[in-house]
């Protein structure tokens, strides 16, 4: 039952970040802190290289604003750097 609530977890944050980039926009800070709990769903799901485009864009969204923290940056970037890099199989 744990991993059924775990799948539906990480389909039903996709979905509500498809939602909300549609009420806020792509660019919306809002975006950030789901972006960055799909990026550790994307690394427990084996997804290295989605977690960290994921991340990428939450940095992206972050730095465009004016007078953005450059803390939350630094922490972002930190997240990014500890993705594992996927094996070739």
């Amino acid at each position: 039952m744990k991993e059924r609530n775990h799948a539906d977890a990480y389909s039903l944050l996709q979905e509500s970040l498809v939602r909300l980039e549609q009420a806020a926009g792509a660019q919306d800070p809002y975006l950030v802190p789901q972006l960055v709990e799909l990026a550790r769903l994307h690394v427990q799901h084996d997804a290295p290289e989605a977690a960290r485009h994921v991340l990428q864009r939450a940095i992206d969204i972050v730095q465009a604003q004016p007078g953005h923290e450059q803390q939350q940056v630094d922490a972002l970037n930190e997240m990014l750097s500890e993705i594992p890099v996927q094996q070739a199989a």
